[in-house]
């Protein structure tokens, strides 16, 4: 897609059987808009109307993984507005720090299009991300209970009802002990 304005909103495909069969839509959804061309080399030339059709369907097809990939992005954005963002240098550049603030501000100007986007999503995808999440972190808290009362177990010298639990537990106490809600 084109970035600059001369070529904003722009989309280039080089191979629009593969895309097409992505998205499970005949090839010549690529084409609907009459401005549309096919240069010399094969590489499709669409505007802006075909760019944005384009842009929901993947958003439609490929929602949980975009609902997931826009969860990691906002994670991160507010983790930068709160803290700060550094950015590392090449070989002799320190690297440049952003200010927590100027992170929220860029945050505040890209949530419109993030929302957009998980519009275009469905809510049934972003439920069902909103719905694992939770899900994972109640295992997370569930099993460090478990490795609570393991560990209680084994100090009281009760360890086959030790051994027990954690052979019932199925996941090594280790494992527990360094999981985070986002890794469970």
């Amino acid at each position: 897609m084109g970035w600059n304005y001369r070529e904003r909103g722009v989309l280039y495909l080089h191979d629009v059987p593969s895309l097409a069969a992505l998205l499970h839509v005949p090839e010549d959804f690529f084409h609907a808009d009459p401005r549309t061309f096919t240069d010399d080399d094969g590489t499709l030339t669409a505007p802006w109307p075909t760019t944005l059709a384009t842009a929901r369907l993947i958003a439609k097809t490929h929602a949980e993984a975009l609902a997931a990939t826009l969860a990691l992005t906002e994670g991160q954005a507010q983790r930068d507005a709160i803290y700060g963002r550094h950015y590392r240098g090449r070989g002799k550049s320190p690297g440049t720090y952003i200010e927590p603030e100027i992170c929220a501000e860029v945050d505040r100007e890209h949530k419109p299009g993030r929302d957009l986007v998980r519009e275009w999503c469905g809510a049934e995808a972003v439920d069902h991300l909103a719905e694992l999440t939770a899900l994972r972190t109640e295992v997370l808290r569930i099993g460090k209970l478990m490795e609570h009362a393991i560990q209680t177990l084994r100090q009281s010298g009760q360890t086959k009802a030790a051994e027990h639990l954690e052979r019932q537990l199925g996941v090594p106490l280790d494992a527990l002990s360094h999981a985070t809600p986002g890794s469970a």
